[in-house]
């Protein structure tokens, strides 16, 4: 039966919210399970980008509207 790590995080800012992605990513080997499903939340209203999105004027207009913007 496949073993499943399920995390609960409480609000956090858009930085932390995907430094806490990259360590899971980074340490999947050592968690000894076979998936991770983690729920989360935004301390306030964030825009994530994935890698490969890049939209020049709506990244000013979040910043225009002091919007955080954080990278997946």
């Amino acid at each position: 039966m496949p073993r499943w790590l399920l995390l609960q995080d409480p609000p956090l800012a858009g930085e932390d919210n995907m430094a806490r992605d990259r360590a899971v990513y980074s340490h999947f080997s050592e968690l000894n399970c076979d998936g991770v499903l983690r729920f989360f939340l935004w301390e306030r209203p964030t825009l994530s980008l994935g890698r490969f999105q890049n939209d020049p004027d709506l990244e000013k207009r979040c910043a225009e509207l002091t919007l955080p913007v954080v990278r997946r």
